[in-house]
């Protein structure tokens, strides 16, 4: 069940409602608390927010949990990119967590 919910909120983020995809995420990693891809995704959806500080300790968290994960270390330099040149316009697309 976690899966379809962590798809669910991709599908929310991607129609632009974010708080939804906050409430099906958190449930995927309420349900699965160990799988980095929830934490990508929930770390996409806060990007996709200018929540960029959260969106690296999301990435950051994923990549405690499989530090050799790819998705998640795509979004940390995402995230660094966006702290570093100041810009926020980001695509969530860019970052669409694999399904190893």
């Amino acid at each position: 069940f976690a899966y379809g919910y962590n798809g669910l909120a991709e599908g929310y983020s991607r129609i632009g409602l974010h708080n939804d995809a906050l409430v099906s995420v958190a449930k995927a990693i309420e349900l699965e608390p160990r799988a980095p891809e929830h934490r990508v995704t929930l770390g996409a959806i806060e990007l996709e927010m200018d929540l960029v500080p959260r969106a690296e300790s999301s990435f950051r968290k994923a990549l405690e949990l499989d530090p050799g994960f790819p998705d998640a270390r795509l979004g940390l330099a995402e995230a660094a990119r966006i702290i570093t040149r100041g810009s926020r316009r980001f695509r969530a697309a860019t970052i669409v967590p694999s399904k190893e």
